[in-house]
């Protein structure tokens, strides 16, 4: 049943991690479970309203069990994803899930699990900066991670502000930073 619905995997895998049942088929079912989220991520966490709950059916104890999990098939992106959805659903009343404000302090110690540096900076300037549980001080980590790759990767961030180039052989230098130096000059390169 969980191969086709694989939201229904959330479901279980919840139950068998928080439930007061501890016995080996609760284990062995928690096992397929999670190998299921594990090999099918986003159909089981973040599946069509019409296939199930997916990650909102999670507890704590089993969200912190998928975000730690080092063999989750999937994008760090969607992990954030996953975790955002879980941070912001509301439990119906009766239920004995936490508060949303008690999710997004959750959210924000499993944040570490995810590694931003792995996420594109657009997503990062973007979705990933307008969570609540997200401090500044990981995504400038992110950003830092990333602008290092990308100079040891030969990105050369280090530019001229201005120069123009004129058919007539001549470099106009404009805001090098002194103004002594502004004008044009006769290039000497022997690609004119």
């Amino acid at each position: 049943m969980m191969d086709e619905y694989p939201a229904l995997a959330c479901s279980v895998l919840d139950e068998a991690v928080s439930g007061a049942n501890k016995c080996i088929q609760t284990e062995e079912l928690s096992h397929v479970a999670l190998g299921i989220v594990r090999l099918r991520a986003e159909s089981a966490l973040l599946p069509p309203d019409t296939y199930g709950a997916g990650v909102h059916s999670l507890g704590e104890a089993a969200i912190e069990l998928v975000m730690s999990d080092e063999k989750i098939q999937t994008d760090e992106l969607t992990l954030f994803y996953c975790l955002k959805k879980w941070a912001d659903h509301e439990p119906e009343v009766h239920s004995n899930k936490k508060s949303t404000e008690h999710r997004l302090v959750v959210a924000q110690r499993l944040s570490s699990h995810i590694d931003f540096s792995k996420v594109a900076p657009t997503d990062l300037a973007t979705t990933v900066s307008s969570a609540d549980f997200v401090h500044f001080e990981v995504m400038a980590l992110a950003y830092k991670t990333q602008a290092l790759q990308a100079e040891q990767k030969g990105i050369n961030f280090c530019q001229m502000r201005t120069v123009q180039h004129t058919t007539n052989g001549k470099v106009m230098v404009q805001g090098p930073g002194l103004s002594a130096v502004n004008g044009a000059y006769k290039s000497t390169s022997a690609r004119n």
